[in-house]
């Protein structure tokens, strides 16, 4: 599948915020002293918790990728979930 010039543009500005944003708040918990610790990590609490769900983003003009309204079901994808970007014509 090809990818014209201008999806290749919102993939890079949706890839771009991302990074952005991560180290906006790695920085802010930096200054905070908030790192993670081994104690802050839970297990589930059973094996139906685990899954993994394909979220696609909707918003051809870029944006925000954790804003939960350029994304299907109105929430932003989760550590388990597959970030599906499909903006081809």
């Amino acid at each position: 599948m090809s990818m014209s010039l201008a999806d290749r543009w919102i993939v890079f500005h949706v890839l771009l915020s991302v990074l952005v944003s991560l180290a906006a708040t790695c920085a802010t918990r930096a200054q905070e002293g908030d790192g993670a610790r081994s104690s802050d990590v839970t297990e589930p609490a059973s094996d139906e918790s685990v899954g993994s769900d394909e979220v696609y983003w909707v918003n051809p003009a870029g944006g925000l990728f954790g804003e939960g309204s350029n994304w299907t079901g109105g929430s932003a994808p989760g550590s388990l979930d597959a970030a599906i970007f499909s903006l081809g014509s």
